[in-house]
C-alpha cells in the first residue's frame, strides 16, 4: 500500500515526546514483523482511525509503501464508532506517547473516557484539571469552567488567585466601600478611646510592611479613619464570592432577601446582576450609609450601563457547535452563542466569513431588521468602513447603534425591498466594497446552519423556529437530511411569505419537512413575552414563537440583536434596605416572595457593630442562637419553594479558645426551617496577618491558623427544580468585566485580614 494512501488524523488526541518516537522508530525499524500484530486501522477514506504515531515512524523511516498486512481498512465502524475507537486504541497505558488534552476535551468528556478504558491515572494532576476545566465545548457550549460559571464550580473557592483578585479589584472600583456605616474598630471590640495594644498592633504592622512607620501614619493609614479594611478593623463582605453566589443560585431578575444586611455590597452587586435586593439591618446609620452608598455607585453604574451606545459585551466567542441545553420542559438550541463584536446568532457567523478580506462593508436591510447593526459590529471590529442602506424613517434601536458604530446610514423611500437591496448593490460596486446580502441570502448561510443540526438530540419531539427570510429554515432542513434526523418542524412566519426563498434554498421536498404558521403581530410588533424558561428571546423573531412551543419541543435560537441583548444584560435591580430588627422580618418584609436567601450574619462577639441590646453581636452564646435560630426560620418561610438559601460563615473561638461550633448551628437552624444542607464549599481567604500570630498561637496553644470560611448551600423544595428556576448561569468574562468596571489602580492594603 502507497504511504502517500494513508492520511493521518487531524482530530488524534495522541502525542508523542522526541525521545519515545525516536525509540517507537527504531522499534519498528528492529522489529518490523510486529506492525502486524498492532497494524495502522483506517476508514474508508484512509483516514486513521488507530496508529498515528506508527505511520509518522514510517515516513520518518522514509518508507514508501507498507506491505498490506500493516495496514487494516475498519469499513464497518459508523461515524460514532470511529470516534469511540480512537480512545479505545489508545486507552491502555504503558505505550509510548502524551495526550493532547485540548483535543480530548474538544470531543469527549470524562465519564465517556472513563466507560471506554481511558485510564486517568496516566494523567498528570494538571492535565486532569485542564480536562475537567475544558470539558466538550460543544455541549457546555463554553470551552473552560471559568468561562461557563465564572469560577470553577468546586468545594473550594480559593480568594488568593490572581484572576479573583483582579476581579475584585475591578468590582471595587464602582467605589464600594462596604464598611462604611459600621463601627470603627469593631473587630477588637474595644469601647476605649485609647487601645491599650495600639503599639503593639503598630509593630506587627510594621514587621509586614518591612519597614518602621510613625505612629500619626499608623493610625491614619492602617488603624482607623482610612478607607482601609484594617483602618477599621472591620470585615468586608467579597463582591466576587457575592457575584458568583447570584449567578449560581438565583434566577435572573430574582428577589434576594438578606435578614442581616449589615453592609452595601450583597445589595450592589444585585443591582448590577439585575437582580432585586431586600435587605435588614438593626442600625439605621448603616441603613442610610448603605443607601449613600448604592446612590453614589449607581450614578456611575448608570454611565457604564444604562447609557452604553453599544453592547455592553464585546466577547469574541465562535465555537465550531453551539450547545443544546434543556430549560425545564423544552429544549434551546443556543446559536446566539456566536458573539463577535456585540453581536449574536448565526447571521453573524455568516456576516463575519463574507467580510474577511474586504475593504469596506454594504448591506441592506429593514428598519427593524438586526442585520444593518450586525453589519456594522463587524466592520467596527475589522476597522473597516461600512454603509447600510435602509427605508426612511426615525431611526430604530438597531438602526441608531449601527450608526453609533461609525456605519454610515443610507435611506431611502419606503417601498420595496428589492428596490433597497439594488442600491446597496450599486453601492458596492461602486465603492469596490464587499456586499452583504440581504438577510444573508447566501449558500455560506445555508451550510453553517445546517452544520448546527448535528448535536439536536432525538429525544426532541418537535424544532420550533422563527421564520423571516426563511433562510435558517432552509439550512436547517437541510441539516435534518445531512444528519438523518427525522424531526417534525414547526416554522413560525414573523415576516412576509418565505415561500420563495424556500422553493429556492431549501430541500426540494421541504413542504413535507415543515408546516409554516404565521405569527398574530406584524413583523416589527414586539412580542409581550419576550423570556421562555429564563432565557431572554428576540422580541420580533423568538418570543414570537412562544405561544406555539410545547413541552418536549426544541426552540432554534438563530440569534438575538445586538439591542435587546444589551437591554437584557443591563437590567438593573431595584435595591431596599428596612432598618427594623430582623427578629420581625416576617413583619417587615410581608408579602415578599424571596427567589434567595444570602447573607453574613454576625460571628457571635468577634465584631461588635453596636450597643443595641438587640443586636446579636451584644448578646450571649445561648442568646445569641435562640434569636439566630428564630430569624433564619421566619426568613426562610419567606423564601419561594424549590430555591436556594447560602449563609457564609465561618466558625468562631470563645473565651477558652474552644470553638462554638457556629457552622452545625446554622445547618441545624436550616434543616430545622425545612431546608436541605445542599453544598459546603470553603472558602480561602488572604493569609495577612495570621501568618504573624500563628507560630506563638501554635507553640503556646496548639491553634491552627484559621484562613478559611465556610459558603453553606441550602435548598428549600426540590434541588433539580430550583436549578430549573436559576437557568443556565450567566457568565461574564475577566475581561468583560474589567472592561465594564473600569479596573482599579488601588492595591488592596497589604495588612487587611
Amino acid at each position: 500500500m502507497q504511504i502517500k494512501e494513508i492520511k493521518p488524523n487531524p482530530d488524534n488526541p495522541r502525542t508523542i515526546k522526541d525521545e519515545a518516537f525516536k525509540k517507537l522508530c527504531e522499534s519498528i525499524k528492529r522489529d518490523p514483523e510486529f506492525m502486524v500484530i498492532r497494524p495502522i486501522v483506517v476508514d474508508d477514506n484512509g483516514v486513521i482511525l488507530g496508529g498515528n504515531m506508527r505511520y509518522r515512524a514510517i515516513q520518518h523511516l522514509g518508507m514508501k509503501e507498507v506491505p498490506d498486512d500493516w495496514v487494516v481498512k475498519a469499513s464497518n465502524l459508523t461515524e460514532e464508532q470511529q470516534r469511540r475507537f480512537i480512545i479505545v486504541d489508545n486507552a491502555p497505558t504503558g505505550m509510548a506517547g502524551d495526550w493532547d488534552i485540548d483535543m480530548l476535551a474538544n470531543k469527549w468528556d470524562i465519564p465517556e473516557l472513563l466507560e471506554l478504558g481511558f485510564d486517568l491515572d496516566s494523567l498528570s494532576d494538571l492535565d486532569i484539571g485542564n480536562l475537567a476545566d475544558g470539558l466538550t465545548g460543544s455541549r457546555l457550549g463554553k470551552s473552560t469552567l471559568r468561562e461557563k460559571f465564572v469560577v470553577p464550580p468546586l468545594s473550594v473557592l480559593d480568594t488568593r488567585l490572581g484572576y479573583w483578585q483582579d476581579r475584585k479589584k475591578a468590582w471595587k472600583s464602582l467605589g464600594i466601600a462596604s464598611e462604611t456605616g459600621r463601627k470603627e474598630n469593631a473587630l477588637y471590640k474595644s469601647k476605649e478611646t485609647k487601645d491599650p495594644k495600639f503599639y503593639y498592633k503598630k509593630a506587627k504592622t510594621e514587621k509586614l510592611l518591612g519597614r518602621e512607620i510613625s505612629a500619626k501614619d499608623f493610625k491614619a493609614k492602617y488603624y482607623q479613619g482610612s478607607s482601609g479594611a484594617f483602618a477599621s478593623g472591620t470585615s468586608i463582605f467579597d463582591p466576587v464570592l457575592c457575584e458568583i453566589m447570584y449567578r449560581w443560585f438565583t434566577p435572573p431578575q430574582g428577589v434576594v432577601l438578606d435578614p442581616f444586611a449589615g453592609g452595601s455590597v450583597r445589595g450592589i452587586v444585585a443591582s448590577v446582576l439585575g437582580r432585586d435586593y431586600v435587605g435588614v439591618d438593626l442600625r439605621q446609620e448603616q441603613v442610610d450609609a448603605n443607601r449613600e452608598q448604592y446612590e453614589s455607585v449607581r450614578k456611575k453604574e448608570v454611565s457604564l450601563f444604562e447609557q452604553a451606545p453599544l453592547p455592553t459585551f464585546d466577547d469574541d466567542n465562535m465555537p465550531q457547535m453551539t450547545c443544546v441545553e434543556k430549560r425545564g420542559s423544552i429544549w434551546v438550541k443556543r446559536n446566539d452563542e456566536f458573539v463577535i463584536g456585540g453581536g449574536r446568532g448565526g447571521k453573524v457567523r455568516t456576516c463575519w466569513s463574507l467580510a474577511q478580506g474586504a475593504t469596506g462593508l454594504v448591506t441592506a436591510g429593514s428598519r427593524s431588521s438586526p442585520q444593518v447593526n450586525i453589519v456594522a459590529q463587524i466592520a467596527r471590529k475589522l476597522g473597516i468602513p461600512c454603509r447600510v442602506h435602509t427605508p426612511t424613517g426615525e431611526l430604530s434601536p438597531e438602526v441608531r447603534t449601527a450608526e453609533m458604530a461609525g456605519a454610515e446610514i443610507v435611506q431611502h423611500k419606503a417601498g420595496y425591498n428589492n428596490v433597497i437591496i439594488a442600491r446597496a448593490r450599486e453601492d458596492a460596486k461602486t465603492t469596490g466594497w464587499r456586499e452583504i446580502p440581504f438577510e444573508m441570502e447566501c449558500q455560506e448561510a445555508i451550510d453553517a446552519t445546517a452544520a448546527q443540526v448535528e448535536n439536536i438530540p432525538s429525544e426532541a419531539k418537535r424544532i420550533v423556529i422563527p421564520v423571516g427570510s426563511g433562510m435558517s429554515l432552509a439550512g436547517l432542513l437541510h441539516g435534518l437530511i445531512r444528519y438523518g434526523k427525522r424531526i417534525p418542524v414547526i416554522g413560525v412566519i414573523v415576516g412576509a411569505d418565505p415561500t420563495d426563498r424556500l422553493d429556492k434554498y431549501a430541500p426540494k421536498k421541504w413542504r413535507e419537512m415543515v408546516d409554516l404558521v404565521k405569527s398574530d403581530l406584524k413583523y416589527d410588533e414586539y412580542a409581550k413575552q419576550t423570556t421562555i424558561e429564563g432565557l431572554e428571546l428576540d422580541p420580533i423573531y423568538e418570543a414570537k414563537c412562544i405561544p406555539f412551543i410545547k413541552p418536549d419541543d426544541l426552540l432554534w435560537v438563530v440569534g438575538i440583536r445586538a439591542t435587546a441583548a444589551t437591554k437584557s444584560e443591563s437590567k438593573k435591580g431595584d435595591v431596599v434596605w428596612h432598618a427594623g430588627d430582623s427578629q420581625n422580618i416576617d413583619k417587615i418584609c410581608e408579602g415578599i416572595q424571596a427567589d434567595f436567601v444570602f447573607s453574613c450574619p454576625p460571628y457571635y462577639d468577634l465584631e461588635v457593630y453596636s450597643d443595641d441590646p438587640r443586636d446579636l453581636s451584644n448578646m450571649n452564646p445561648d442568646a445569641f442562637i435562640k434569636q439566630y435560630r428564630d430569624i433564619i426560620a421566619k426568613t426562610c418561610a419567606l423564601l419561594k419553594n424549590d430555591r436556594f438559601a447560602v449563609f457564609v460563615v465561618g466558625e468562631v473561638r470563645d473565651s477558652k479558645g474552644i470553638y462554638r461550633r457556629f457552622v452545625p448551628e446554622t445547618i441545624q437552624a436550616f434543616e430545622d426551617a425545612g431546608l436541605r444542607f445542599y453544598n459546603d464549599i470553603v472558602l480561602v481567604n488572604a493569609i495577612g496577618t495570621v501568618s504573624m500570630r500563628v507560630a506563638n498561637q501554635m507553640v503556646s496553644s496548639r491553634k491552627i491558623g484559621k484562613v478559611h470560611q465556610n459558603v453553606l448551600v441550602f435548598v428549600k423544595g426540590d434541588p433539580t427544580k430550583a436549578a430549573v428556576a436559576c437557568g443556565p448561569v450567566e457568565a461574564m468574562s475577566d475581561d468583560e468585566c474589567a472592561a465594564l468596571f473600569g479596573g482599579n489602580e488601588e492595591q488592596d492594603n497589604p495588612v487587611d485580614d
